[in-house]
């Protein structure tokens, strides 16, 4: 590995080997032994921006941790602000039945139209007109019943 390499590794990775690439980790430890000062530096930098990221805060605003909440637990009763104007029936049972009705119709509509296109192009059988020796209807007779 070059100095180059371990210094775009620890730029990308940062000063803990653990976090890099495991293919890559013996030949940086080799590399940090060797004492270059490229190295080093290079070691030195990556950990002052871990130590800076490492030490940034994040607070979250409480309302928006309660909107995120209850919508992720749909049953927790929303907070006053945040309740839904629409009663929770029409969304959680309506909606999808009309879905499903609705997806339901579509391919029934979809298969009456491609029976209609399929059989406009058929031909109907044709019965003769007895001309050539047989007869149109065949009568069984009395007898079968």
């Amino acid at each position: 590995m070059s100095p180059e390499q371990f210094r775009s590794l620890a730029e990308s990775y940062g000063a803990d080997l653990k976090r890099w690439p495991d293919n890559y980790q013996a030949a940086a430890k080799a590399l940090i032994a060797e004492g270059s000062a490229e190295v080093e530096t290079a070691l030195k930098q990556a950990n002052m921006l871990d130590e800076i990221l490492n030490s940034h805060v994040v607070s979250a605003d409480r309302r928006l941790a309660d909107l995120i909440i209850n919508h992720a637990l749909p049953h927790q009763p929303a907070s006053e602000s945040h309740k839904q104007s629409s009663p929770r029936w029409w969304n959680n049972t309506l909606w999808p039945s009309i879905g499903f009705a609705s997806a339901s119709l579509a391919g029934a509509i979809a298969g009456i139209f491609c029976v209609s296109l399929l059989t406009s192009t058929m031909s109907t059988p044709d019965i003769g007109d007895g001309s050539n020796g047989t007869a149109d209807v065949i009568d069984f007779g009395t007898d079968w019943r």
